[in-house]
Formats: C-alpha cells, structure tokens, sequence
C-alpha cells in the first residue's frame, strides 16, 4: 500500500501542533516570559525533528501517544532553544527567523535569553512526561542529553562562532553542521527507537 508522502507528513505536522498546544499552556508562566516563549515555537516550520521522533517509534509497531509525544514536543522545544539563543546579537545577530523578526527583535535580549532557557528546560520536564516505561525514558534523555551539550549541538555552536572571519574550510563547517544539525537530527530518530 503506496502512502502519499505529503498528506502523511502533514498529518503529523498537525499532530505535532496539537500537541504542543496542549504542552505550552503555560497558564502559570508570568508575562512576558509566557508570550516569549510561545511566540518563536508558534512561528512555523516544517516540524521535522518530531515527525522524526514518531516515525521511529512507529517503526518499533507502536502508536501509543502517553508515551511519544512528550519526547517528540520536547525535542520541538529544545530545537526551538537552540534557534532563539543561535539568533542573538552575541551570536548571529539574526533579525528574521522564518520571515518575522526574532525573539529578541520583539521582546528584547534579556527576555529572549530567558525564554530560550525556559523552552529547555520546559523541554526536559515535557520530555519526562512521557508514560513509556521509566528505563526507556531515561536511556531516550540520555542520548538527547548528550546530542546537546559540549559534544554535540552546543560543541558545533562554539565551532559555528569560533569559525566567523575565518578562511572557509570544507572539513570545519563538515563538523559544525554534523555537531549543529545532524547531531539533534539523528537524536531524534534515536528516541524515537
């Protein structure tokens, strides 16, 4: 049985959205750190970090939603971090992400530092929602844990701002984009594992 690649991607998309609505309630988040941190996460994008996340799981022969989408919002949260805390002016000084003006373009540097911590940490403690079995949950953090800190996403960070001014080297942007992206892209598939 042949499936329409598009619809089942969108499918998920919406899925995805769904869900995050439902983990970024927020109600108890004092403004404007509640708004900050909704505002970068409800900009848009394809969602392909959890969409990754399910299709894993899904490849295991389960669809038990108590035990996925925690992990899969999650890691939509911590993505959405790495992109608030990539566009600040010590670091790219982005103005536009997705075709809006960035977090700290809207609500200032210091709010964007916070939301992005926020947006992390509200991602572990999502993460850890998770009703899949409690060994399996920590074995799926740890692996994300590791993908982000100074041997992964945060390491190709410090190599992406160390590398600005310098002479092009195919082999160091190799390394930044393996540590950047692929890192928190094969993660994903890992959790989902």
């Amino acid at each position: 049985m042949k499936k329409d690649f598009k619809k089942e991607f969108e499918k998920k998309r919406k899925r995805v959205e769904r869900f995050l609505n439902k983990f970024l309630n927020l109600r108890k988040v004092p403004e404007p750190l509640r708004s900050s941190m909704r505002y970068t996460i409800k900009a848009g994008g394809k969602r392909l970090r959890p969409i990754l996340v399910l299709e894993s799981y899904e490849i295991t022969g389960k669809d038990i939603e108590d035990e996925i989408m925690p992990p899969a919002c999650a890691v939509e949260m911590v993505h959405t971090f790495t992109l608030i805390h990539d566009d600040l002016p010590a670091i790219d000084n982005d103005d536009f992400r997705r075709g809006k003006p960035t977090l700290h373009k809207i609500f200032g540097e210091d709010i964007a530092i916070l939301a992005g911590d926020a947006l992390f940490i509200y991602g572990i403690e999502t993460f850890l929602k998770s009703e899949a079995a409690p060994k399996r949950v920590l074995e799926a953090l740890k692996v994300f844990s590791k993908a982000l800190g100074g041997e992964g996403v945060i390491a190709g960070e410090v190599l992406d701002i160390k590398g600005v001014g310098k002479k092009p080297n195919r082999r160091y942007l190799k390394k930044v984009h393996m540590l950047k992206t692929a890192s928190l892209i094969s993660v994903c598939l890992e959790i989902g594992l």
